[in-house]
């Protein structure tokens, strides 16, 4: 009997123990599964433009890296520039700012606010 209540604890034990593995396997694919979709995002982007604004030597070094998976400081500061000013533009779209009474000056250009 003592040694089928030992039984039955050491299986629960190691169960736990498996699925305490078993999150942080999860945690680490969801990363992979993010890094994946950031890659795929880029390669995505660097195919647009080609057709838009970018500088071709530019392209270029960032398809090189890419092609070695190297994510370069460079390719790391365009996208985070580029992710955060979509960023902004969706929270003004939400939220867009508040009308408020403008003032202007005789010769028309200048605008002062009034109120709160």
């Amino acid at each position: 009997m003592i040694q089928k209540v030992k039984n039955y604890i050491k299986k629960v034990k190691q169960r736990k123990i498996q699925r305490i593995e078993l999150k942080k396997y999860k945690e680490y694919y969801r990363a992979v599964q993010c890094g994946q979709a950031y890659l795929e995002y880029i390669k995505n982007d660097l195919e647009q433009q080609k057709k838009k604004n970018m500088n071709r030597a530019q392209r270029r070094r960032f398809e090189k890296s890419l092609e070695k998976a190297i994510l370069t400081p460079e390719i790391v500061q365009f996208y985070k520039n580029k992710i955060d000013n979509t960023l902004k533009y969706i929270e003004m779209q939400l939220n867009p700012p508040k009308k408020s009474k403008l003032k202007f000056d005789k010769s028309g250009t200048k605008s002062v606010k009034v109120g709160k």
